[in-house]
């Protein structure tokens, strides 16, 4: 039942610990009621990393994993012809990328896949998009995926057997690589933890969290910069008028350093406000220049990015919501 299992896996590890690994988790689900184990797999487009290390370890269930080290590119090769069925998808090729995002994820015994299909896709659906959102808000980078893929780690039966593509995108580069260097992976981890273990307590920035995601997997630079506003106001600004103003003056307080800082990140905002987001939030989209919405992207995505990791700091350390608008409303130096 381990054929495929180890036959997949690379040369060099295969050996009795490995031999012994699978064995022991396959006498596990024969013998017992425990959960099925599953990996969720992402190839990471369009990222690229300088370690020299086969795995990138980022939270307990959550890892990149060197394509020279894994097996998911030639299950994938051998698998096309059918989830490319499965999807109604006709593509003659598809590139493995250098990297692979892997997360763990169980689910009961009792839990039959293929009648159970759509709440188990929507709940691994929520899981990788949560790992690519945190990537996203530590770095800045075009990164996407090629595909979903479910994958059980064992061989189990039929009715859980989960090797199964749940999207398909396909091969993606732009000139703005997500590249992580080395020492950015203690602060990934860091990142990690603090993300998982404050989700869900109040003040967590969720919204303007999901606004920065949707904004960076966007294509198009006027609904990228819609997002980036709209991420903004749903931290800094409850009020129902005079949003630039405010938001201009709030975004300048929060991640302004000194005098300098505060005064360009004021006049950028309010220029973004004046120039793009008023005629694109009322659809006047053809009076807005396409190339120039676009150079304003970067810097927008810039700004949500550092305001939402602050906001992140404040509720790790436990400040309160008070604390947070004081800050907002105080010019950080002296007049």
């Amino acid at each position: 039942m381990c054929d495929r299992q180890l036959h997949c896996l690379p040369d060099y590890k295969f050996n009795e610990h490995t031999f012994n690994e699978y064995y022991s988790e396959l006498e596990q689900y024969i013998n017992t009621s425990k959960p099925i184990k599953y990996h969720i797999v992402l190839p990471l487009e369009n990222f690229d990393c300088t370690l020299d290390t086969p795995v990138i370890q980022l939270s307990n269930n959550i890892r990149i994993i060197s394509a020279s080290s894994t097996f998911y590119p030639d299950i994938i090769e051998e698998d096309k012809d059918r989830w490319m069925n499965e999807l109604c998808y006709d593509v003659d090729y598809y590139c493995p990328p250098k990297f692979f995002l892997e997360i763990d994820r169980i689910m009961k015994r009792k839990t039959v896949l293929s009648s159970n299909e759509e709440n188990i896709f929507d709940d691994m659906k929520d899981k990788w998009r949560e790992a690519l959102k945190i990537l996203m808000l530590f770095n800045e980078g075009d990164l996407s995926f090629g595909y979903a893929y479910l994958y059980s780690k064992l061989p189990c039966d039929p009715q859980y057997i989960g090797d199964t593509m749940l999207a398909y995108k396909g091969n993606y580069d732009t000139p703005n690589k997500y590249i992580l260097k080395g020492d950015d992976i203690k602060n990934l981890q860091l990142l990690f933890t603090k993300y998982l273990s404050n989700k869900k307590k109040e003040g967590f920035p969720q919204s303007s969290i999901d606004y920065l995601y949707e904004g960076a997997d966007e294509k198009k630079p006027e609904k990228r910069l819609l997002d980036y506003c709209n991420g903004l106001e749903r931290l800094l600004v409850k009020e129902q008028t005079n949003t630039k103003d405010l938001l201009a003056k709030r975004v300048a307080n929060f991640i302004g350093e000194n005098k300098e800082g505060w005064i360009e990140i004021h006049e950028n905002v309010e220029n973004v406000y004046r120039r793009f987001r008023n005629k694109l939030s009322h659809g006047n989209k053809d009076e807005v220049s396409l190339s120039e919405c676009k150079e304003h992207c970067k810097t927008m995505e810039n700004y949500t990015r550092q305001v939402i990791n602050k906001c992140l700091n404040m509720v790790d350390k436990g400040l309160t919501k008070q604390d947070f608008l004081k800050i907002i409303e105080t010019v950080p130096f002296p007049r």
